[in-house]
């Protein structure tokens, strides 16, 4: 989450987007994306150009920045991943999921 944050925080708009999400997924070196994130090349200026229109921002007891709602709906659909799969925490696999299958 910190790093979603930092991507975040070099935005104009100073506001965490579901892409600053991917992008530290894609950033994490560990777990299930670890190898992915040495294969590939990510040029994050490239994505970062996907946050486009804000459509409402909100608070979230989880980053100490303001985030658009979308994070806030990725989130809760990551929570239900978790619980499905009897795990505690959320990691980066089911945040990953929330983001590719759930619709904005």
């Amino acid at each position: 989450m910190k790093n979603a944050e930092r991507e975040a925080s070099f935005s104009e708009q100073k506001v965490l987007h579901p892409v600053h999400l991917f992008i530290a997924c894609l950033e994490e070196k560990t777990g299930a994306l670890g190898e992915i994130s040495l294969k590939i090349n990510l040029n994050k200026l490239s994505l970062s150009d996907l946050t486009g229109n804000i459509n409402g921002k909100t608070q979230s007891e989880f980053f100490s920045m303001t985030v658009t709602k979308e994070v806030v709906q990725v989130f809760e659909s990551a929570f239900k991943y978790m619980k499905r799969y009897n795990q505690v925490y959320v990691n980066e696999g089911h945040l990953l999921k929330a983001l590719l299958t759930d619709p904005p």
